[in-house]
């Protein structure tokens, strides 16, 4: 199900602890928070954004996601929102996050920071979404066991800015 919160988005995304929690406020999906209190961003009230890659700057991929509803009082910011009020849709799955991923960003993020990743799959998807070469790049120089050559190929391909020759130390 894709929400249409505000003219022009498709989905509101919020990032969450595992335990479900931002700022010690423990959140339940399904359900619906408000504030009468005066909202004010990076300060009091409920905050979101509209994609993933501004999501990344404040969470990690060990993050929890979820698609979420915003009430009608929003302020926007340069990279996020916030609002008086927020209903918790429900939780985004490994396959929607990677769907939402339109840069690679989060694919790196999720190869570098999560024990176990599939390395392989997450590099497809990396070179796929990546526009400029840059998440290539950053996966061959940081991700044990990415195929170098490969990626510094496809980053040269993507963009000029990428072709100085990738140094790993291939322990």
């Amino acid at each position: 199900m894709v929400v249409k919160a505000m003219e022009g988005f498709n989905m509101y995304i919020k990032a969450f602890t595992k335990d479900l929690k931002c700022r010690c406020f423990q959140y339940e999906v399904g359900k619906t928070y408000a504030t009468d209190k005066e909202i004010k961003l990076c300060g009091h009230g409920f905050h979101f954004c509209d994609n993933l890659d501004d999501v990344l700057l404040y969470y990690n991929a060990y993050s929890r996601y979820c698609e979420v509803i915003p009430g009608k009082h929003i302020i926007k910011g340069d990279n996020k929102y916030v609002s008086s009020s927020i209903t918790i849709v429900r939780e985004l799955t490994f396959a929607e996050l990677i769907d939402l991923d339109t840069t690679g960003k989060w694919c790196y993020y999720y190869a570098k920071q999560i024990p176990g990743a599939d390395i392989e799959f997450l590099q497809a998807k990396v070179i796929e979404k990546d526009n400029d070469g840059k998440w290539c790049y950053y996966y061959a120089f940081c991700i044990p066991g990415a195929d170098i050559e490969l990626l510094q190929a496809v980053a040269i391909k993507k963009d000029s800015f990428y072709r100085k020759p990738i140094y790993v130390n291939k322990k």
